[in-house]
């Protein structure tokens, strides 16, 4: 074998096997690897995930990035340890994880107007010296069976869309929130999921997409695959770092809170609200306008938002447009509290209290919270009236435990009105079972962190 046909390669050992890890070329793959298909050592090769990689390859060109493939050589290998190089003999290599990877290389090989340039290109290997069908087959098993796919949460994070590349940029200029980001999980109670942020800041993306199209064609944005990307701007990316700098400072001086703005919905419906304002607003398609958009979100944002929940959203939740005329009347309800100067001392006891049971008034056929300004002030009484019962309950040294019982078997309807007269305008029902909804009362189950 002639010189040029050696492969550079660093040889080190393992489980008494000469091991040699290296760059070859696509070529020099397609000569010395035996793609033939044995089932008792490999998997059947899917097509489709060969078509999906070739169409990488083809797209990506020389930003091709694969990590290793792991192959058996059936032969003795020769080690030139004085250039670290190794020859190989064609046909010699079997693989044990990559087999779509190599299938692919073959396959744009086989291209005539695409040879040229990819035979040269390279990728990394591990060969493994003279391993028996028994170990090659175990070797096989460990690393396909222990393999985990990365879920789409995951990898969003490592994509090259404008609105990761956006939440990314924001996180990495303000490291102290990124504890208060899920970065793996779906769900969470305590964080919010980094997925959910690049939903929120998808649609933010179509807003100024659309409303401000002219002046976004005058940027100079940054290509990538094909796509500008504005996110080096600063009179673009100030429009999401405001609205995200507002969500955070909520979660960081209001932590009570912090189970309402960490669901999915909940950020939705907030992301979702701020657009329609300013879609509703006289914004021209020029710079000033975009400009002008940081104070815009602030005021949006406060006038949507109250300072502190005084109780927290634990009704009927779900993605539908009765959901969100449910939390515009809970985000509502919260701030008229506010103003009415109402301080509750058993916020998180109360919370239990309404994800158990709570009148019928306050909620409408579907399970959804309806408090409006029609019969906020029997809310208000009701609510008032719940925490002065608990309060008067734990200073006679009663448990939360027995205190939720209590109130939820309770059989007067009156225990939760400290004003008759507003019992009556209330016209509450006679029998408990016709005016509570129980604990039995019907939900629905969404993808939430709820």
């Amino acid at each position: 074998m002639s010189k040029k046909d050696k492969i550079k390669a660093v040889v080190y050992y393992w489980n008494t096997k000469n091991c040699y890890t290296g760059f070859m070329t696509y070529n020099e793959v397609k000569k010395y690897v035996n793609i033939v298909r044995d089932q008792s050592m490999n998997r059947v090769i899917n097509d489709a995930s060969v078509d999906l990689i070739v169409k990488y390859m083809k797209s990506e060109g020389e930003e091709i990035f694969f990590p290793p493939v792991i192959m058996n050589s059936s032969t003795k290998i020769k080690y030139d340890s004085s250039a670290s190089k190794i020859e190989l003999e064609e046909g010699s290599l079997t693989i044990i994880d990559g087999q779509h990877r190599i299938k692919a290389i073959n396959e744009i090989l086989s291209e005539p107007d695409y040879l040229p340039d990819f035979g040269p290109k390279k990728i990394p290997f591990l060969i493994i010296e003279e391993l028996s069908p028994e170990i090659h087959r175990k070797l096989f098993h460990t690393i396909n069976d222990k393999s985990t796919k990365v879920q789409n949460n995951v990898s969003d994070r490592f994509s090259t869309t404008t609105y990761n590349l956006i939440g990314l940029k924001y996180v990495s200029e303000n490291l102290e929130i990124k504890d208060l980001i899920e970065w793996e999980g779906k769900q969470s109670k305590e964080k919010i999921v980094y997925s959910h942020m690049l939903n929120c800041i998808e649609l933010m993306e179509e807003f100024l997409e659309s409303k401000f199209k002219n002046t976004l064609n005058e940027f100079e944005g940054i290509l990538v695959e094909n796509t500008k990307h504005f996110y080096n701007n600063e009179d673009y990316y100030i429009f999401f770092s405001e609205f995200w700098d507002y969500i955070f400072n909520k979660l960081n001086e209001k932590p009570q809170d912090k189970s309402f703005y960490v669901k999915e919905i909940a950020l939705s419906y907030i992301t979702k609200k701020m657009i329609d304002t300013l879609n509703n607003e006289a914004l021209t398609d020029d710079n000033n306008s975009l400009k002008g958009l940081k104070d815009k979100v602030n005021d949006i944002l406060d006038d949507l938002l109250p300072k502190e929940l005084l109780f927290d959203y634990v009704f009927r939740i779900n993605k539908s447009s009765d959901c969100n005329e449910s939390l515009s009347n809970f985000l509502n309800c919260n701030k008229w509290l506010l103003n009415g100067g109402v301080s509750l001392k058993n916020k998180s006891t109360i919370n239990r209290v309404f994800s158990k049971i709570i009148p019928k008034i306050f909620l409408d056929t579907g399970g959804y919270f309806s408090v409006t300004s029609d019969n906020y002030e029997h809310f208000k009484i009701f609510i008032e009236t719940i925490d002065k019962q608990i309060t008067d309950l734990l200073a006679q040294n009663k448990k939360e435990r027995e205190i939720i019982r209590m109130i939820n078997e309770d059989e007067g309807n009156h225990f939760y009105y400290a004003d008759e007269q507003a019992a009556a305008d209330a016209n509450l029902s006679e029998t408990k079972e016709e005016y509570f909804l129980s604990e039995s009362r019907s939900e629905d189950t969404v993808t939430d962190n709820s």
